[in-house]
């Protein structure tokens, strides 16, 4: 996952990193968990991140 990318379309989006992860429904312990690979985005939260943030594609972020 491309962690970077993230930050820059969460930021892109006007939001900081606490209200993203209110939006997507994950606590923002989790969210770090995530971005520094102890555990993986579920499908659910992946949809999810697309719909907050307007994009048209995952692959880019998620699939590197």
């Amino acid at each position: 996952m491309d962690r970077y990318l993230l930050e820059y379309e969460i930021k892109r989006n006007g939001l900081t990193i606490s209200e993203f992860c209110q939006k997507v429904g994950i606590s923002t312990a989790s969210y770090y968990r995530k971005i520094n690979g102890r555990s993986d985005f579920t499908q659910s939260e992946i949809s999810k991140t697309m719909e907050v943030l307007d994009l048209t594609s995952p692959v880019p972020i998620f699939f590197t």
